[in-house]
């Protein structure tokens, strides 16, 4: 087991996310799916041991069987990587000056030759004398993957790397947004890399998620594959809006279909 989360958050004195409980093993893609202030970012950046002060936790988290407190976060960065939602670098810096950024957390000197490879498989080939304030936002995403991939190589032969990605496909078109998921689903399956992600889009989520973990104001609603949770009644519960859910024709995966606000609610 990577991760094992039984805890509730506060915000200062108000409860945010009461009886969170959820794990996460090697091999899975889990996907977080919830309203704006739900509190996901908060415990995604709680799970990377970088939570804000005002954050309060009552639990704990496990990773790897050990608790999350007791890791420095040079210790965390052997196994745990973290994708923000953006990245601001305020000097000028190569794409390959950038990708040995990660190369710096290993223990062993990682080869050029894979770095150019990651790099291949995001679509930045050739791009890597370009300057990071020459990427458009969607590349920047692109190459910050390549870079957590690069930083998580040896605990992804391990069996034991844990991706955690913030809202990362925010400044992607839907090709790329397509692709990248793609990728972490396929290491995922092929490489055991454990990754939680949270995301807006609710289809995409369906169509690549192993387990959906489903956020509603104050309370985790549902765990659970996707044709298993993704209902009319949490739908509602967590958006306050009416849906239609049918099967992806492709697919094969749950797929929702906004037809309208509940009574009295409006944008």
């Amino acid at each position: 087991m990577l991760l094992d989360v039984d805890a509730a958050l506060y915000w200062g004195q108000k409860p945010l996310l009461e009886e969170l409980r959820f794990s996460l093993s090697a091999g899975e893609f889990l996907v977080v799916l919830g309203p704006n202030g739900v509190g996901k970012s908060s415990l995604l950046q709680w799970l990377a041991g970088q939570k804000k002060t005002a954050l309060k936790v009552k639990g704990k988290a496990q990773l790897k069987g050990k608790d999350l407190a007791q890791y420095s976060l040079s210790e965390m960065a052997k196994f745990r990587a973290v994708m923000s939602q953006s990245l601001h670098l305020p000097f000028p810096l190569k794409v390959q000056e950038f990708m040995s950024l990660g190369h710096a957390q290993q223990k062993a000197a990682l080869s050029d030759e894979r770095a150019l490879d990651l790099l291949a498989q995001l679509g930045l080939k050739g791009y890597e004398d370009r300057l990071w304030q020459q990427l458009s936002g969607g590349e920047r995403q692109r190459l910050q993957l390549a870079r957590l991939l690069w930083q998580l190589e040896e605990a992804i032969e391990q069996k034991e790397a844990l991706l955690l990605l913030d809202e990362p496909l925010a400044a992607l078109d839907i090709a790329h947004q397509q692709q990248l998921m793609q990728l972490v689903a396929q290491l995922c399956k092929e490489q055991q890399l454990g990754a939680l992600a949270i995301l807006h889009d609710i289809n995409i989520a369906a169509q690549y998620a192993d387990r959906l973990l489903l956020l509603a104001p104050g309370q985790q609603w549902a765990l659970g594959p996707p044709e298993e949770v993704l209902t009319q009644e949490a739908l509602k519960a967590m958006y306050q809006v009416e849906t239609f859910i049918e099967k992806h024709p492709i697919h094969h995966c749950p797929q929702v279909i906004f037809s309208g606000w509940l009574k009295g609610q409006t944008i």
